[in-house]
C-alpha cells in the first residue's frame, strides 16, 4: 500500500489529486475501502469481463482533466528477480483513447522487497536521471531503502505526429 501513498504525496504536492485504479477487493476493506470510495478511486474487477469498466471510469476522469494513476502490472511483482512482471494493456489502451493526456512513467523500488516505510519518513527530493527530470522519494536514513522516480511525461500524440511527419 505504500506505493500509491508515495505517488499521491508527489501529485498532491503539485496540486493534482490522483485517482488510482485499484483491485475491487480494496473497496471492501475497513477504513481503506471507505477512504478509497470517499476519494473517488476506481475499482477494478481483475480477471473478469467487468475489468474493462474501470477503463471507462478512468477515461471519464481523463476527459474531465483529472489525473489517473495505475500500475501496468496490476500488482507488486512476484518475479523471482524482483523485476516488474508482464504489463496488462490498460495503460496503453487509455493512452490511445486519450492521446492528449501525457503518460508519466514512475518507477518504485523497495516495496517488492517487503519494505514498508512510514509515509512520514519519506522525503521528497528533486533530481534527474539519464532519461529525464524527475522527483524521487529518499527514505529517512533510519528506514529501509525505498524510492520512487517520476520521469519526464510522454505524450502519445507527439510521438505519433513525429512518426507521421518524419
Amino acid at each position: 500500500m505504500s506505493d500509491p501513498l508515495a505517488v499521491a504525496r508527489v501529485t498532491i504536492g503539485h496540486r493534482r489529486f490522483p485517482h488510482f485504479l485499484a483491485m475491487k477487493e480494496v473497496f471492501g476493506w475497513p477504513v481503506v475501502g471507505a477512504l478509497a470510495r470517499a476519494t473517488g478511486q476506481i475499482p477494478v474487477a481483475r480477471g473478469s469481463a467487468a475489468a474493462a469498466d474501470a477503463l471507462d471510469a478512468a477515461s471519464e476522469r481523463l476527459e474531465q482533466g483529472q489525473l489517473v494513476a495505475l500500475y501496468p502490472e496490476g500488482r507488486l511483482t512476484t518475479e523471482p528477480d524482483k523485476m516488474p512482471g508482464p504489463a496488462r494493456t490498460g495503460a496503453a489502451r487509455l493512452a490511445l483513447r486519450h492521446p492528449e493526456a501525457p503518460v508519466i512513467p514512475v518507477g518504485t523500488w523497495g516495496p517488492q522487497q517487503g519494505h514498508r516505510p512510514a509515509l512520514a519518513d519519506l522525503q521528497l527530493a528533486q533530481g534527474s536521471s539519464r532519461r529525464g527530470n524527475g522527483h524521487s522519494f529518499l527514505p529517512h536514513p533510519q528506514t529501509r531503502p525505498y524510492s520512487s522516480l517520476f520521469l519526464s511525461p510522454l505524450s502519445p500524440k507527439h510521438r505519433l505526429r513525429k512518426r507521421l511527419d518524419g
